[in-house]
């Protein structure tokens, strides 16, 4: 199925009418309250932990919202019915990484906070968290908000030596396998089962609704070895965590990419452009599986808003801080906006009122 035809038919909206049951049925007990919150787990590299300016003295994420018509007010206050935990930080290079984190003192316990800028990888930074609130944000009320568990890694990838995302198990990479390495066994599993019982003990019942991931720039050139390990990925994903998921069938978790930037400075060259076609192929093999089409090459796949422009996600073209970005590789503050308002589109439109 074609994504574009894919997006259309899973955002119609259908209507289910109920037949009342006849006056003389004898009436049933009340039905158990609905504790239920949905959940959505962000996970990848550096263009989703956060690598994006949002201020920096220079006001750049006021000027994004200005130019698109949004209230920043809440991005810079805290979206109170959107609640972030997040965990990340550079895992190469030696040493003992600090991470950035929303539990200060115990980073790996998690810590819901409002959404709000400074969630990147320090608190000069923002991540898609941002426009994924904006979109979001009629969704929610202060008694079921929505709770999103953030935990990437900048510079990580499936073809890098280690720590990486390689899976025990994976029969071509497993003599690079380490446990206490590994990204997802080690961190991103460990961190969602850590803020789910954070849900939990505040009376909530949480579904996990979505994994949403970005990342490939580190796996470009590797398209079929990106292919069976994303694969691999989205199923111990929803393996993992079936008990959560709606109906507690791990497959009815949607899974939520997103192209890398595959523009004209681009460092990857066609490289970008081949594994975004893998990442097409993954979205088209499951219904439940979606990419958000940030394309710069190609026509935009995902509208924000029906009848609006084509989008297309924009990378810095030079090194050093040009509108919100910190260097060659992440996204200005405008398109680090946009590429959250996407994912939070997809939430929105293809998840929760599909």
């Amino acid at each position: 199925m074609k994504i574009r035809n894919k997006l259309l038919f899973c955002a119609a909206l259908f209507a289910t009418s109920l037949t009342a049951c006849n006056n003389t049925a004898p009436q049933s007990s009340e039905p158990e309250p609905d504790n239920t919150v949905d959940v959505f787990v962000l996970s990848g590299q550096s263009n989703m932990e956060g690598s994006t300016y949002f201020d920096h003295n220079n006001g750049w994420l006021q000027k994004a919202c200005d130019k698109l018509g949004l209230d920043s007010a809440p991005m810079f206050n805290g979206y109170e019915n959107i609640l972030t935990s997040y965990y990340g930080y550079y895992p190469y290079g030696g040493g003992t990484p600090t991470p950035h984190a929303s539990n200060k003192k115990d980073p790996m316990a998690g810590e819901f906070q409002p959404t709000k800028v400074g969630m990147g990888n320090t608190d000069q930074y923002m991540g898609p968290e941002i426009g994924i609130a904006e979109a979001l944000q009629e969704q929610a009320t202060s008694d079921r908000p929505i709770y999103l568990i953030k935990c990437a890694f900048s510079g990580s990838g499936f073809a890098k030596g280690d720590p990486n995302w390689i899976l025990e198990g994976d029969p071509r990479t497993d003599y690079k396998y380490s446990k206490t390495k590994n990204l997802y066994e080690n961190k991103v599993k460990v961190f969602t089962e850590n803020n789910l019982e954070l849900i939990k003990a505040t009376g909530k019942d949480p579904v996990i609704k979505g994994f949403l991931w970005h990342q490939g720039e580190s796996d470009a050139g590797q398209e079929k070895s990106y292919e069976y390990s994303m694969k691999a990925l989205i199923k111990r994903f929803r393996d993992d965590f079936a008990e959560y998921a709606p109906e507690q069938d791990g497959n009815n978790i949607a899974f939520i990419d997103g192209y890398i930037y595959d523009g004209p400075s681009s460092p990857y060259g066609n490289g970008a452009t081949s594994l975004n076609n893998v990442k097409q192929k993954i979205a088209e093999e499951d219904d439940n599986n979606f990419i958000v089409n940030c394309s710069y090459k190609q026509t935009y796949g995902y509208s924000i808003d029906e009848g609006d422009a084509a989008m297309k996600c924009a990378i810095n073209y030079k090194a050093g801080d040009v509108e919100g970005g910190v260097d060659y590789y992440h996204y200005k503050t405008y398109d680090a906006v946009r590429l959250g308002l996407g994912y939070g589109g997809v939430i929105r439109d293809l998840v929760l009122n599909k």
